[in-house]
């Protein structure tokens, strides 16, 4: 079992080039965060491989900073990106932390200043937290991604960093569907989400309309159409008005996911 997380982990967060024609992972935190649930069952030597892991990035010697976010980056190399790139990142970073803690009021992460990482990677990002012993939060962004999907990429990740200060190692339906519910809220016009009715991942099936029977909680990316219909069936616009009649504000239903969050953490700490 330690092996296997551990060669997971590797791929998903390992350092290299990915073609063209290979699968790009949407994320890759729920790795780390499975790594964290096992921890127990690693031995120490494998432990260590995975901090190594862990803190291991390539060579980034520029940087360009926004209020809350450091990004590191280059310009030359298989892992080069642009300034445009970088500063577009910063742009969606800082307009996700207005959306989700200014406009929504989600928590703010355990940091309010994070290293983020711009390099070629087998994800589109992944979010780095020691949900055991707690620690710094660090980003990685793949560095050639179209803009709708560095957006994606962008608010996804940083929802990721404020379950920091809920429960960061929660399941990945609950984890990752809310993630994935969270970008639709920030980046309205994408539709990312709608992928979830049928889209080939590792070359299995997750269409979730083609069997409605599975069990939520093996769910993973898909889980975002549950937390659509239960934020938009119990959730407000803000000012107490049902969402099914609100149904063009983006915001609404946010009331309701926050609630949620708030009563994951009651119940870990209880």
């Amino acid at each position: 079992r330690a092996k296997s997380i551990y060669k997971k982990s590797s791929e998903t967060s390992g350092i290299g080039i990915l073609s063209s024609t290979e699968q790009q992972t949407e994320c890759g935190t729920p790795i780390i965060q499975e790594v964290y649930r096992n921890w127990n069952l690693l031995s120490n030597e494998t432990k260590l491989e995975m901090n190594e892991l862990f803190l291991t990035k390539p060579n980034l010697p520029l940087r360009y900073q926004t209020t809350h976010f450091s990004i590191n980056y280059t310009l030359a190399g298989p892992d080069a990106s642009t300034l445009a790139y970088v500063q577009s990142l910063g742009n969606y970073l800082e307009n996700s932390w207005s959306r989700m803690v200014n406009d929504f009021g989600f928590n703010v992460p355990v940091d309010n200043f994070i290293d983020v990482f711009v390099y070629n990677m087998n994800a589109m990002g992944v979010t780095y937290y020691d949900c055991l012993f707690g620690g710094p939060i660090t980003m990685d962004i793949r560095n050639n991604m179209s803009d709708n999907d560095l957006k994606i990429a962008a608010s996804h990740e940083f929802f990721h960093a404020i379950q920091s200060s809920y429960e960061f190692c929660e399941v990945s339906w609950i984890n990752e569907g809310t993630a994935m519910w969270i970008t639709d809220a920030v980046y309205d016009d994408i539709n990312k989400y709608v992928n979830y009715f049928g889209w080939p991942v590792f070359g299995a099936k997750f269409y979730f309309l083609d069997d409605t029977n599975r069990d939520i909680t093996k769910l993973s990316y898909e889980a975002v159409l549950f937390w659509k219909y239960f934020s938009e069936k119990y959730g407000t616009d803000g000012s107490g008005r049902k969402c099914f009649s609100a149904c063009n504000d983006a915001d609404c239903g946010t009331d309701v996911m926050k609630r949620l969050m708030e009563n994951v953490r009651s119940y870990k700490n209880n």
